[in-house]
């Protein structure tokens, strides 16, 4: 499936061209935490064992992240990278995240007994 608008365009140069590939910058993201613990006690036991797999989370999260957007350009964008992001993109939660925000909410007021100004 290709997605509209990703198509090559001589005006936007492919998402990050230019950029040194060992250029570290951080980043917050949200995960969840059970797939966090998963990650952190992936790199804590293969780094005590010496092989080959990721010793950190950074590493981990880094391999994972470039196989899965090697997968969505190679079955959205015929293996190219998409365009690079014009200004910024959208940030906070997404639809999903919105109603779990909701959801626990409505638990913490119901938990305070439904009076306004608890916290």
């Amino acid at each position: 499936m290709e997605i509209p608008g990703a198509a090559p365009d001589p005006n936007r140069l492919p998402a990050g061209l230019g950029i040194d590939p060992t250029e570290r910058t951080p980043r917050s993201f949200h995960l969840s935490r059970q797939v966090l613990e998963r990650a952190r006690a992936a790199a804590y036991w293969l780094s005590s064992t010496g092989g080959a797999g990721p010793t950190t989370i950074s590493e981990l999260v880094e391999r994972a992240v470039r196989q899965e957007v090697e997968r969505l350009e190679a079955e959205h964008n015929d293996g190219q990278p998409f365009p690079a992001v014009v200004g910024r993109m959208r940030t906070g939660p997404g639809a999903a995240g919105a109603e779990r925000i909701r959801r626990a909410q409505r638990a913490r007021r119901r938990a305070a007994g439904g009076s306004a100004g608890t916290g």
